[in-house]
């Protein structure tokens, strides 16, 4: 996979309690992205598992390439309500 070909993607993994926010590089479209990540869940879903332990396999199976990013998220509300 050559470095052009990379995109840099937000990747917000997420349940009804919590949720965490990674940033990466993949080649992979959001479909194929989003179906790894369901296929890694369902493998680990009986153990002790954190949102961490997603990002770790999908980065051993070379799906992506985690950037190291200190980011915030900033809401901005357009009208006053």
């Amino acid at each position: 996979m050559g470095e052009d070909e990379k995109k840099m993607v937000v990747l917000r993994l997420y349940d009804e309690n919590l949720h965490s926010i990674y940033v990466v590089k993949t080649v992979l479209t959001e479909k194929e992205l989003s179906k790894l990540v369901r296929e890694v869940v369902d493998e680990i879903f009986e153990t002790n598992w954190c949102y961490e332990d997603i990002i770790e396999e999908l980065e051993k199976r070379g799906a992506i390439e985690r950037v190291n990013a200190d980011f915030c998220e900033i809401y901005v509300p357009l009208f006053d309500f």
